[in-house]
């Protein structure tokens, strides 16, 4: 008989939350754990899943012989006609934009789990001390309302932990943060919730967690436990000869040569149990893949695991978990001392493959992008040691119709290559420039300072911007951008902190004058009283709002709501290499405009740059605000002596992309369109 025993911890209402639990028979446990986020109708939610469970339970009552290989078509019938349910309550409601909602629905049958997940919700799965499998719910904010996956399936064994978060794992702690997990947790002494719960607490606030749940699985009889085949059946055979033992004892006195042989019958049998025993204390670790599917983990199944990793497309998220699974097998190899030369030379065959598999250009020397068919050098110039002094440190990249290089204490305006240098700009009266952006007119640059004061810097004129807002521009301008020709958002430190949801705010200038700005319209994200927006340190614009979000690990889009200053917000869903935003600095630009499908992520701490395309294409205005962003490539550059300062691309190009670089060095273009092209061609071969 299976047991679960249950332990819950919420950090949200708990009266949004519904808990059912219904013991089928001796080898059936469903239950079902519903947390509701949103505040209207509540009770209506409640009704749609209690009406279901009981569905569920009567459909299962109904099955004679019901077990794990019979009850899982009617689980599937009752998940298709909640989503229906749900799908329809969620679009008649138009009060709500959305109605969120986490956990799962389980059911225990015999030494098989089956599982729907909801929502933001991640599964972990603990046994012998450690974190044997995890798995978070693919979901996005599609529709009005959330739905459950399709059931996952795997075995379960004695005291296993099932832990069921409110949140997605692997956006809250990368893959070397896990493993750090099991380092501690195979040592022992420690409550795996309490651990959970305060190692969570450190990276997200308690109510993003939302809830942790523990079901621990026990073994009322021996017999429900489940040993690999081979030990299965002789440990029948085994429990079968026990009884005969006693007619060997009997014939001892009549017959001394049945006894001798009974008595080596006796001792080979005691040797094929301790053999059975060590074989299975020293049994090769076993891992459970992303489709629930138990393997043997060894460095033969490995290496063909890292021949199908070489063959599947780098933009596929099928790819991505591939690669996770290979990495924590050899984790798990290593842990136990498992033949260690296999494991680094699978560890190495990994390495080999692994840039090549993800289209990462690894590069060393910027001169490796020079054509050498056209002759033409990657490098357009290089800044010269008057240009430093004068100028201060380069910060900023701009193209436009031309390039433009906003330094600390100046500009170079219209710069083409070493023939062509531009005019240098000096502002030695000026306090120290931290960014800028390009002016309304494309000919000069809008640069900040430290204190919110703001400059347009031009061939013919250095001029201080005004606005007519109270109290002059923000002081602590974070960063600024324009859109069209009239139009200069900028974004400030105070914003963060703002209980109305204050997100940015938009000056149009003053006609026939691109200096002088009229009243500030604040951009709002609606929050909770006491909520913070989440800080970020640039957007970009391509006719809505493209931020990073730090916290969240994620590429947000944010957009204005027709006639109105109100602004919706989405996480934008990364189709592909999902682990490109584990390990992320804090110092990162999204770059992109109106004119083109991509978009790019510049890595400065880590000097990476990140290609993406839009699918839908978000040049599409049909899907503007509804397109994912799926993977292409990065470029990850380890150079000598220079390090990449800021990147651009221009709104002339269009799809066609080069790419603009800016070291402490010198410029460069690299034709971004080719490497683009070159994969999109391979990934039609």
């Amino acid at each position: 008989m299976i047991q679960i025993n249950q332990s819950k911890r919420h950090y949200n209402e708990e009266n949004n939350t519904i808990h059912l639990k219904k013991i089928i028979n001796e080898s059936i446990t469903m239950t079902m754990d519903i947390e509701i986020l949103s505040e209207n109708f509540i009770e209506f939610q409640k009704e749609i899943f209690q009406e279901h469970f009981a569905l569920l339970e009567e459909s299962i009552h109904n099955i004679e012989g019901a077990d794990e290989t019979n009850i899982k078509e009617p689980f599937e019938n009752i998940l298709q006609n909640l989503n229906s349910k749900l799908t329809v309550f969620g679009e008649k409601i138009n009060k709500t934009d959305f109605f969120p909602i986490k956990w799962c629905i389980k059911i225990y049958a015999g030494d098989v789990l089956l599982a729907s997940l909801i929502g933001n919700t991640s599964v972990l799965i603990f046994r012998e001390n450690w974190l044997y499998y995890s798995v978070n719910n693919d979901y996005g904010l599609q529709g009005k309302i959330d739905l459950f996956s399709e059931f996952i399936e795997g075995e379960v064994q004695n005291e296993d932990k099932i832990i069921a978060i409110g949140n997605d794992i692997h956006v809250v702690f990368d893959k070397k943060e896990i493993k750090k997990f099991n380092e501690i947790f195979v040592q022992g002494g420690h409550d795996t919730m309490d651990f959970l719960e305060e190692t969570l607490s450190m990276r997200i606030d308690q109510k993003e967690i939302g809830f942790m749940a523990q079901d621990t699985v026990w073994w009322i009889a021996e017999s429900m436990s489940k040993p690999t085949s081979s030990r299965k059946w002789l440990s029948t055979w085994w429990k079968k000869m026990l009884p005969n033992i006693d007619n060997v004892l009997q014939v001892s006195k009549t017959n001394k040569y049945r006894v001798v042989v009974g008595i080596l019958w006796l001792l080979t049998l005691v040797l094929i149990r301790s053999a059975i025993s060590t074989s299975g204390s020293n049994q090769k670790p076993v891992y459970i893949d992303e489709a629930w599917n138990e393997k043997t983990i060894s460095p033969d199944q490995i290496k063909k695991d890292i021949t199908h990793f070489q063959k599947l497309d780098p933009s596929s998220n099928q790819k991505s978990h591939l690669y996770r699974e290979i990495i924590t097998q050899l984790d798990r190899l290593e842990s136990q001392e498992y033949r260690p030369e296999d494991i680094e030379q699978r560890r190495r065959i990994l390495e080999q493959h692994y840039n090549k598999g993800f289209n990462i250009v690894y590069e060393t020397d910027l001169s490796n992008f020079d054509d050498e068919l056209t002759n033409t050098k990657a490098q357009l110039l290089a800044f010269t040691e008057d240009e430093k002094a004068t100028l201060g440190v380069p910060n900023t990249l701009i193209v436009t119709h031309q390039m433009l290089v906003g330094w600390a204490d100046g500009a170079i305006i219209g710069p083409v290559n070493e023939n062509i240098r531009g005019t240098a700009v000096s502002t030695p009266d000026a306090s120290s420039f931290l960014w800028c952006s390009s002016n309304i007119l494309r000919d000069g640059l809008y640069c900040f300072d430290e204190v919110g004061n703001i400059t347009n810097i031009t061939k013919a004129w250095t001029v201080d911007v005004t606005t007519e807002s109270p109290g002059w521009f923000p002081a602590n301008v974070v960063w600024l951008d324009i859109f069209g020709k009239t139009n200069l958002y900028v974004l400030n430190n105070d914003t963060f902190d703002n209980e109305d949801g204050e997100f940015i705010t938009r000056y149009r200038n003053i006609v026939w004058t691109q200096n002088q700005f009229q009243i500030g319209d604040d951009y709002i994200m609606p929050i909770g009283s006491g909520d913070q927006i989440p800080e970020i340190s640039n957007f970009a614009i391509d006719g809505n709002f493209l931020v990073w979000n730090n916290q969240t690990k994620t590429i947000q889009q944010r957009w204005r709501e027709w006639v109105t200053f109100s602004l919706n917000s989405r996480d934008i869903e990364i189709i592909g290499w999902t682990e490109s935003f584990q390990d992320i600095g804090t110092n990162v630009k999204i770059v992109s405009n109106i004119n083109t499908r991509y978009v790019l992520f510049f890595d400065k701490d880590n000097q990476t740059v990140t290609v993406y395309d839009s699918t839908w294409l978000k040049t599409n205005d049909a899907y503007a605000t509804n397109y994912s962003l799926k993977y292409l490539m990065k470029f990850k550059f380890d150079l000598q002596d220079e390090n990449v300062i800021d990147i651009a691309i221009s709104e002339v190009d269009g799809n066609k992309l080069r790419l603009y670089m800016m070291t402490d060095i010198g410029i460069y273009k690299i034709k971004l369109y080719d490497f683009i092209t070159n994969i999109k061609d391979s990934e039609e071969e």
